[in-house]
């Protein structure tokens, strides 16, 4: 069933946004004061400017421009929920104020999440990642410059997961938003993100608008590098967004907007294969925090885990039995939780690609590097219940394959 959301938006002056002063800040570091004399020759000359990089500090500022404002409002709905929670008489919603904090302390893991993914390198190996989710998180940051032009319609079908890369998808699809927005007429213009399921099986994301189009003498050079139309485009927006969309294995291409004028560019993405269901896992859970291991332990009443508050505790019970599962904290004194999976795995291979690690996204950059190539999954804190069940899922249909 086809499910239609218009969000409406106030029209205002625009406000100053963030990507011109990170462009100003990207071209004053870029360009060194001048020397003179004899010392300018004995200076090696400074790199060049990475363009590739330029256009993700650009796209780091469209995320930027309303972080503030989505963090800030979450915040305060938490903090007053708190207060009266807090008080000496507790109130007839209290349930009510408790779904309230959890919401807003959700938004604001989305939040960090999304600049968390835009300041890490990418990994090599695809994940499946949720169309509507990355939809979602990306039309976020458009809200406000979006208030001075028009408004936001999605369309989205029901979808599978697909095989892509956190980062890179929305990369791509802040990329696609950005454009269509710059492209919009004099209000009202209009941004539509549809989704749907091809009869090839694939997942198409489609960002349209009614704008200007592109000339017909411009479409078949829109995905070349350093092409562009725009007085300050870098030309490497497009470039990008076609070579990870390859990477990803699937496709971008360029096709007329159904609005009247304007344009639409469709994201074709390989649909992830869901696991079965599968048998109840015996589960090793690992972590040094104990206010973390008592919540994870309540998240996981139903399972059939052991919990130990450190990694010499863990390869205690790894000695001891043999666990299906492993949930382990990456950052823990001592032995870490990278190096744990090392002592695992060379007692007992089958190991391998068994372990979920647990992850506040500030890894260091070695650990991190590590934890990219290894098969296993990862769970970003704060994680729901239901992430983390979905995680230990995939894992059970690995485990027991029907």
């Amino acid at each position: 069933m086809r499910s239609w959301f218009r969000r409406a938006v106030t029209l205002g002056p625009r406000r100053p946004g963030v990507e011109e002063v990170l462009r100003a800040l990207a071209q004053a570091s870029a360009a060194p004061p001048p020397v003179e004399g004899e010392t300018a020759a004995l200076l090696p000359a400074p790199p060049a400017a990475d363009p590739a990089q330029s256009e993700r500090l650009l796209a780091l500022g469209t995320l930027s421009a309303g972080v503030a404002h989505e963090v800030n409002t979450p915040l305060t709905y938490i903090l007053h929920s708190a207060d009266v929670l807090l008080s000496p008489t507790p109130p007839s919603d209290a349930r009510a104020r408790l779904q309230a904090i959890r919401d807003g302390a959700l938004r604001i893991r989305d939040l960090v999440r999304q600049l968390v993914t835009y300041a890490r390198p990418s990994v090599a190996h695809r994940e499946p990642v949720d169309v509507h989710a990355a939809v979602h998180a990306m039309v976020r940051f458009i809200d406000e410059p979006l208030a001075a032009k028009g408004w936001l319609e999605l369309d989205l079908q029901p979808v599978p997961r697909v095989l892509a890369r956190e980062q890179e998808l929305g990369q791509v699809l802040l990329n696609l938003l950005c454009n269509a927005l710059q492209a919009l007429p004099a209000p009202p213009g209009v941004i539509r993100v549809s989704t749907r399921v091809n009869d090839a099986g694939r997942v198409e994301l489609d960002v349209s608008d009614n704008g200007r189009g592109v000339p017909a003498a411009v479409r078949p050079r829109v995905f070349e590098a350093f092409f562009t139309t725009k007085p300050t485009g870098t030309g490497l927006g497009l470039f990008l967004s076609d070579r990870l969309m390859r990477e990803l294995g699937g496709s971008v291409e360029l096709l007329a907007s159904p609005m009247g004028g304007g344009a639409t560019f469709r994201l074709t993405l390989e649909p992830f294969a869901e696991p079965h269901a599968a048998s109840p896992l015996r589960l090793l859970v690992v972590d040094d925090n104990p206010n973390l291991l008592r919540s994870l332990e309540f998240l996981l009443g139903d399972l059939a885990a052991e919990f130990a508050p450190s990694s010499e505790a863990a390869l205690l019970a790894l000695a001891r039995e043999r666990f299906d599962a492993v949930l382990c904290d990456v950052m823990m004194p001592g032995i870490n939780g990278l190096d744990l999976y090392d002592r695992a795995c060379a007692a007992e291979p089958a190991y391998a690609g068994r372990f979920v690690f647990m992850t506040g996204g500030a890894t260091r950059e070695d650990l991190q590097a590590r934890l990219d190539a290894l098969p296993g999954a990862s769970l970003q804190k704060p994680f729901t219940r239901e992430e983390l069940l979905a995680a230990l899922a995939r894992l059970g249909a690995a485990a027991h394959p029907q």
